[in-house]
């Protein structure tokens, strides 16, 4: 039997829908293939959807399947095709016998023992699927909050493969994901900082509002606790929260390529005794908007630590510098 799943892939952070077919003839098949350009993630995803079709308590074909990725001429990378490819084997063999997957987009990771992963790119799979007519997406649990953020769509979230098919099967009944605009207040979680509570330190001020305003690069060398995190921190407070629409698409770029769970609560990462990384900083205050600058904080080691320092040399991790600020603070 032949089962189509609809699912997705991402070209840059834009979604293009993915047809997942899968053939359990036990006909014609030497052995299990996947076919449509898939890399090597996606070659390795039989293996995960096997184990995890198993330990769910479900049974997995004896003889050979065939799971073709429509488009065949685009690449397919990384493990999100995994859930899809496991509904498309169930409903293939039998298990599931109804049509309810036609009217969802379906992607996530799968673990052996049958869990469902986050994947990237949920947000731009909602949006896909709202202009493709669809009735909703079903997405790892992890994700349910970024694809809630598209209206008109509706979000169901699985944690497992075990509750998508009892899901599809008319088992269970699920809630739609409801997000209550709770992503929306992500800046009022911590009370915004503002220059005007810094006390002295005018150049340094300057420098970082000219940095701000031209994203130009910005170096800050000082001992711990003179306040480069607080300098850095603090032009974000002068910048708008913007609207769903204006920040839809430095959304979807975050989604795909890292959204604000990889930086701390002050979206800073700090480097001690001389090394230095360039990471991201000067964020809007709902920290999905795009970056102001490009910020290095160095914190000048001691004396004591020269050690360290020849085991640690300064390194300039491979960014083209249109402009570069350089700013020693000293304690006050």
């Amino acid at each position: 039997m032949l089962a189509t799943i609809h699912s997705f892939i991402l070209l840059g952070i834009d979604p293009l829908l993915c047809e997942v077919e899968v053939d359990v003839s036990d006909r014609g098949l030497a052995r299990t293939t996947i076919v449509g350009l898939p890399q090597a993630a996606v070659k390795e995803s039989i293996e995960r959807v096997r184990r995890a079709i198993i330990n769910g308590g479900y049974a997995f074909p004896h003889h050979p399947l065939l799971v073709n990725l429509a488009p065949a001429d685009v690449k397919k990378e990384g493990p999100a095709l995994d859930l899809a490819i496991a509904v498309g084997v169930l409903r293939a063999i039998g298990f599931l016998r109804n049509d309810k997957h036609r009217n969802y987009m379906i992607a996530g990771e799968l673990a052996l023992d049958g869990r469902v992963r986050k994947i990237k790119g949920a947000l731009s799979m909602a949006l896909l699927a709202r202009d493709k007519k669809m009735a909703g997406v079903i997405v790892p649990a992890e994700n349910a909050r970024e694809a809630a953020v598209v209206e008109g769509i509706e979000v169901y979230a699985v944690s497992s493969l075990t509750q998508a098919v009892s899901f599809l099967g008319e088992q269970l009944d699920l809630e739609p994901f409801e997000l209550n605009g709770e992503v929306y207040q992500a800046s009022q979680v911590a009370p915004p900082l503002d220059f005007a509570e810094v006390r002295g330190q005018e150049a340094v001020k300057r420098a970082i509002t000219i940095a701000a305003a031209g994203s130009h690069n910005l170096l800050m060398v000082g001992p711990p606790g003179t306040g480069k995190t607080v300098y850095t921190a603090a032009p974000r407070s002068n910048e708008s929260a913007g609207t769903v629409g204006t920040l839809m698409q430095p959304v979807r770029a975050s989604t795909v390529f890292g959204g604000p769970e990889d930086t701390n609560a002050t979206g800073s990462n700090k480097v001690t005794d001389g090394q230095i990384n360039f990471f991201t900083q000067l964020t809007h205050p709902n920290r999905w908007a795009p970056p102001l600058m490009r910020v290095t904080v160095a914190n000048q080691p001691s004396s004591n630590d020269n050690h360290q320092n020849e085991k640690a040399p300064l390194t300039w991790r491979g960014y083209w510098l249109n402009l570069l600020f350089i700013v020693s603070l000293s304690a006050i």
